[in-house]
């Protein structure tokens, strides 16, 4: 979720006494982005798989994992595994 946040930056110049000093407004704003403050909830955990020594890279070992976050903007989400020594 993002929110937008609007501003008037004004700019005075110094100028000497008796003139008129130029002023010039912009509005600015802030676009600002939901953290990732929140960590992804398994459903239906634990879970449990056994591979061969011998299966290829890239095979799918566990389908139908679920997964959700409450800091996902969109549709995608991108979840990779990474083995850890035990």
């Amino acid at each position: 979720e993002a929110d937008t946040i609007r501003f008037l930056v004004s700019l005075e110049d110094q100028v000497p006494e008796g003139q008129q000093p130029n002023i010039v407004g912009v509005d600015a704003y802030v676009i600002v982005l939901d953290v990732n403050d929140n960590s992804p909830r398994f459903s239906g955990t634990p879970y449990e798989a056994t591979a061969d020594e011998d299966t290829p890279i890239g095979t799918t070992i566990l389908p139908g994992i679920r997964v959700t976050d409450l800091d996902l903007i969109g549709d995608n989400i991108e979840l990779s595994c990474i083995s850890q020594p035990q």
